[in-house]
């Protein structure tokens, strides 16, 4: 007995313990409505904030998608030309012609 209690009184026991706490009730604010000079005030905020929102949204994507946009500009504004170009100056040889006959 006297080796068993100096095994015990060295050995070292680990246990896990878990909790769970949960909320049985949740009590409701009882909150008067609100008037309607706040409510417009709030919408007014609101608003606002949304647009300032946008505004951010179009710079980031602007400045994400701005350089790809500058580059196919400038890759397609040349053949785009050239067609132009192209089709007025058979326009205006259609007009000519039409006009001589």
């Amino acid at each position: 007995m006297e080796s068993d209690r100096r095994t015990l009184k060295t050995r070292v026991d680990y246990a896990t313990v878990q909790l769970n706490v949960n909320e049985d009730f949740r009590a409701s604010l009882q909150v008067a409505p609100p008037s309607t000079a706040t409510r417009l005030h709030n919408a007014v905020v609101q608003g606002y904030h949304d647009v300032v929102e946008s505004l951010i949204g179009f710079a980031v994507w602007l400045l994400a998608a701005g350089p790809t946009l500058l580059l196919w500009a400038a890759v397609l504004f040349f053949p785009a030309r050239l067609g132009w170009k192209r089709w007025k100056h058979a326009k205006a040889a259609k007009i000519s012609t039409a006009g001589a006959a």
